[in-house]
């Protein structure tokens, strides 16, 4: 069986530079500071805040939809 390995700091780097976002620009949206947002993003921060994830994808899905 093929093993599929999720890395969640990878995709929320992907979705915020899709929608041209810096971490400070996030950082300011959704309350956490731009060195945790590069430490979830870069993988030195594993295990994030249970907050944080539904907190920054829903800020960047968001930011997706109100584009079109």
């Amino acid at each position: 069986m093929t093993e599929i390995k999720f890395n969640l700091g990878n995709f929320l780097k992907v979705l915020r530079s899709d929608k041209k976002e810096t971490t400070r620009g996030l950082s300011k949206k959704i309350g956490y500071s731009h060195s945790y947002i590069s430490s979830v993003e870069n993988g030195s921060k594993l295990s994030p805040s249970s907050d944080f994830i539904p907190v920054s994808y829903t800020h960047l899905r968001a930011h997706e939809t109100s584009l079109h």
